[in-house]
Formats: C-alpha cells, sequence, structure tokens
C-alpha cells in the first residue's frame, strides 16, 4: 500500500500542474472553434501558430496581450510561457506571414466581406480572380407555395400561358420549361416559383388591378431581386409583370418594371446575346435563343413604353444592323430550329421571318419615330410611309392572323400616330395653321385599316378569346380616337369619323373584361371629347 501524501507534497504538485483557464480563447470564440483551454497556448492557437490569449471574464472583448497569468502558476510554467512568447514572435515575423498557413488565416478573416455588394463595388477583382458570388436562400412563404401549387397546377398554368400570351410574347421555352421542371423545382426553387407566378398574373383575368396575386409576386420577386439571385427564369418573370401592370395601367410601376428589366439583362450578359457567336460554346443553342427573345422583349417594350409618351428616354440602345432576329416561333416551340436558321436584322427585309423577328425587325422604325416626333409631317412623310409598308410586308407573309395586328402593326399604327400628333410639336410653329390640317394620309390610312378590322367578323372571334389579345392594341385604339377626335370639325372625304368613334369604343369596352387599362382609355377618351366640343367654334 502507497504511502499517503502529506497535504505539503499534494499542494505542491497542484502548483506544478498547469491550471486550464475557465473560458476558451480569443481566437476559438471569434472562429466558433472548440478549444481545449491549454495554458498559455491552446492546441487550435499552437497548430496555427498565432498568439493565443484568454478573456480574463465573461463577455470580454477586448484582446488581453498584455494581462498577467493566472496566479496558480508554477515556475517552470512560466519559463515554457516566455519560451512561447519568444517562438510566437519569430512566426509572427513579416516573412512568415507569407507562409500557406497564416494565408489561410487571413482569409478567413475575410468571412464578414458582404461579396454581392463587393462584386458589384469592383466587378473587375471579381473577374480577375474568379471568385462566386453565395446565392442567398429566398423563403417561400405559405401564401407563395398555396398560389403556385402542385406539379400539375405548375403545369396547367404553364399550359394556359403557353396558350395565350405566348403567343404575341414568346419569351419562355416550352421545350426548356418542361424538360427542366423537376430539376428546377430541385435546385432553382424561388426562380421557377415566381416565373410561375409571374405566368399565373400574366395570363388570368382581373377585376382589380393590385389584386393579392400581383402584389404575392411583386413582393416574392423583389425578396429574389433583393437576394441576388439573378437568372433568366426571374428576368422572364420581370417582364411578364411589366406587361400585368401597362395592360392593367397601374403606373408608374410599369416604367419603373421595363427600365429595371433592361439593368437586370445587362447585369447577366443578356445583352450580348444578339450578336456573340462565341456563347455557342458555352451555351446550348436553345438556351441562347431564349436569351435573345428575352432581350428583344426588352428592347420591344422600351420603345413602347416611350411611344405611348415620346418625351421621356429609352434605356436601351438600338440593335446593330448585325444582331440577330429571333427564329421562327413555331420551329422553336417543337425545337427543330437550329443555330444556322437565324438572320441578322440587316437581312430580314430580304427573307420571310416568323411573327415575334418580323416583330424585332420593326424596332429602329419605332426608334427613328420617337427621335423624329417632333418633325413636321412633310419631313416624316417618307418614314410613315415605310412603317405602313412594314405592315403590309407582314400581311403578304399571311402571318397577320390577327395576333401579328396585335402586336406589330398595333405598335405600328402607334408610330404613325405619333409622328402626326400635334402635341409632340408643341413648341414648333405651326404658321398660323389650325391643328387638324396636320393629318396625314398615312394617319387616314391606318386609321381606316384600324376600324375595317374592328368591323370584321373575326372581330367577335377576338372579343370571344380575349386571353390572346396583347395589351399593345388598346393604346392604338384610344389614339385612334384621338385622330377621329381632331377630324370631326372637319373630316377628310370617304372618312365617316362618328362611325369610327363609336366602332373604337365599342372595341375598348368589350376588350376591357381582358385588361383593365381598357377603361382608363375610355374615360380619357371621353375628356378628350368633351375638350374638343369646348375648343370647338
Amino acid at each position: 500500500m502507497p504511502p499517503r501524501q502529506s497535504a505539503t507534497t499534494k499542494h505542491q504538485q497542484d502548483t506544478a500542474r498547469p491550471v486550464k483557464p475557465p473560458l476558451s480563447c480569443h481566437q476559438c470564440r471569434r472562429l466558433k472553434r472548440r478549444c481545449d483551454r491549454q495554458y498559455p497556448c491552446c492546441t487550435l492557437c499552437h497548430q496555427r501558430r498565432v498568439a493565443c490569449d484568454y478573456p480574463h471574464q465573461r463577455k470580454e472583448r477586448a484582446r488581453r496581450g498584455d494581462r498577467q497569468t493566472p496566479g496558480e502558476v508554477s515556475l517552470s510554467t512560466k519559463s515554457q510561457s516566455a519560451r512561447n512568447i519568444i517562438a510566437d514572435a519569430k512566426l509572427l515575423s513579416p516573412s512568415s506571414r507569407l507562409g500557406r498557413e497564416n494565408a489561410h488565416y487571413q482569409l478567413s478573416e475575410l468571412d464578414e466581406l458582404d461579396l454581392l455588394a463587393a462584386s458589384f463595388l469592383d466587378p473587375d477583382h471579381f473577374i480577375l480572380a474568379q471568385l462566386e458570388t453565395k446565392k442567398k436562400d429566398v423563403g417561400i412563404t405559405k401564401m407563395v407555395a398555396d398560389l403556385v401549387g402542385s406539379v400539375s397546377d405548375i403545369q396547367a398554368t404553364a399550359q394556359v400561358f403557353f396558350e395565350t400570351i405566348h403567343v404575341w410574347m414568346p419569351i419562355v421555352s416550352k421545350q426548356q420549361f418542361q424538360q427542366q421542371l423537376l430539376q428546377r423545382l430541385a435546385f432553382q426553387r424561388a426562380e421557377l416559383f415566381v416565373l410561375v407566378l409571374a405566368m399565373k398574373l400574366c395570363s388570368s383575368r382581373v377585376t382589380v388591378a393590385k389584386s393579392m396575386l400581383y402584389r404575392t409576386t411583386k413582393q416574392f420577386y423583389f425578396d429574389i431581386e433583393s437576394s441576388g439571385r439573378f437568372s433568366v427564369q426571374t428576368l422572364q418573370a420581370a417582364i411578364l409583370i411589366a406587361i400585368y401592370e401597362l395592360g392593367h395601367g397601374i403606373y408608374p410601376a410599369a416604367i419603373i418594371s421595363v427600365a429595371n428589366c433592361a439593368r437586370i439583362g445587362t447585369l447577366i450578359g443578356i445583352d450580348k446575346s444578339l450578336s456573340s457567336w462565341d456563347l455557342m460554346s458555352r451555351v446550348p443553342w436553345i438556351e441562347l435563343e431564349e436569351h435573345r427573345r428575352v432581350w428583344w422583349a426588352i428592347i420591344i417594350l422600351d420603345r413602347f413604353m416611350n411611344l405611348c409618351y415620346p418625351k421621356r428616354y429609352l434605356v436601351t440602345r438600338d440593335p446593330d444592323p448585325e444582331s440577330y432576329l429571333p427564329v421562327n416561333d413555331d420551329d422553336w416551340d417543337s425545337g427543330l430550329s437550329k443555330p444556322e436558321h437565324a438572320v441578322t436584322l440587316r437581312l430580314s427585309s430580304q427573307v420571310h421571318i416568323g411573327r415575334f423577328a418580323r416583330f424585332a425587325h420593326a424596332v429602329p422604325l419605332f426608334s427613328q419615330a420617337l427621335s423624329r416626333s417632333g418633325e413636321e409631317p412633310h419631313n416624316t412623310a417618307q418614314l410613315r410611309r415605310t412603317i405602313l409598308s412594314l405592315i403590309n410586308l407582314g400581311e403578304t407573309e399571311g402571318v397577320t392572323n390577327r395576333v401579328l395586328f396585335c402586336t406589330l402593326n398595333a405598335v405600328s399604327y402607334i408610330a404613325v400616330f405619333v409622328l402626326d400628333s400635334p402635341s409632340s410639336r408643341l413648341d414648333t410653329e405651326d404658321n398660323g395653321r389650325p391643328r387638324e390640317e396636320f393629318v396625314s394620309p398615312e394617319t387616314i390610312s391606318a386609321l381606316q385599316h384600324a376600324v375595317k378590322v374592328m368591323t370584321r367578323e373575326s372581330f367577335e372571334s377576338i372579343v370571344h378569346d380575349c386571353e390572346k389579345l396583347s395589351p399593345f392594341l388598346l393604346h392604338m385604339l384610344y389614339k385612334a380616337l384621338v385622330a377621329c377626335f381632331r377630324m370631326k370639325q372637319n373630316p377628310p372625304a370617304g372618312l365617316d369619323v362618328a362611325l369610327n368613334i363609336h366602332s373604337l369604343k365599342i372595341a375598348l369596352e368589350r376588350f376591357r373584361s381582358r385588361w383593365l387599362v381598357a377603361g382608363t382609355y375610355l374615360l380619357l377618351a371621353k375628356r378628350q371629347e368633351v375638350f374638343s366640343l369646348i375648343e370647338s367654334p
């Protein structure tokens, strides 16, 4: 049996044994690592070759490099601590900081940097270092999940969208949407949900413009945008939201949304898809074509918003003649289109192209109409005739079928009306002539054509199937009404102005069930009619 130790001997052994500090060291607390609290240097700090110091009490933030050691430390421990301090001083010399371990430590201190903000503040640094920002998660609320529904509900929403909005604004690939549905549900759920909500929003009839569905979709899109999760799907959703806003008269949100789409498109590089064939090595053909269609849609919407009020400025530049137009819509939907089917803007007048491509082909003419809207009618006569010839070209190609009328023809007529509108020439002298004399033959021709289409038998089929109606048509009808009011006192020969006014009002009233902005146009038309009666002698 071993002899019992005396109290003096036991006290000497206890004082010789190092005492563990009660709290973790500063380095382990900052890095949220488990500290074994070895004194004077824990194992982790020793491995990383950094100074190790312990807090004196809880919630103490300051470093305590110059504090004294605890009282119960032996002389051997103190000497060992002195040797460690000398060794740490050598390890922390400038030459040793360049070591791999110390570089890792320095980079670990950058965890607090907001990489998303830094990628915008210094994008060249991110490109040079080939850095990527970590996408933040976006919470999907129960309301969003309930509005999106099940997988079968998503497919039903997509089917309605492709049968209505997609007919005149084909920017979402049917093939991509169907084939990548399950993959997006697993890895891009937030982007998929906001696109489905925007599809549902844009293709449904509403009685209140700022409905619950609109507010939910808008808020969810804002959450995704704030998280920095920019993608083609979120941009497509933003375009559909902008179409909903201009179709239901939600201003100035519609103007801001279109400009926002342009900014996001440039951030993710969609604007380069019109002329960059080198993207083919990194982007499959069907995705490149989808990118082009998205950017063409933004360009068209930007010009349409400015045709409604020509005093604003475009946020997108005009495409150059070598920009590629969208391929044939039917071939793209069926997956039969190929890269060699794409036609440049310079050659678009010489070959047969699809509906959406012909719409994009008219973009330079719309831009000219905006820039020359303040000129006298005799200076813009050739431009008006060119715009009308584009409409005739579409009719000879046999692609009008009321779908092209609601898009290309409608915006083309608006461009003619803008060029002939006296309100765009308020700062110019009219040489004492009354404003009614500024009505050009092209305006009369456009007005007759528009009213003729509205009175055809096919008009009833358009009213019956309003879901396929483009909101562009409504602004054209309003501009035609304003032109009729101007000609009411001095009507041109062969034009029944009163009958045309009546037909255009009926059309707006019937289309009101699809796009609520038609009601606003009707009230504006009544206001214009009252003013024309007051101004008449």
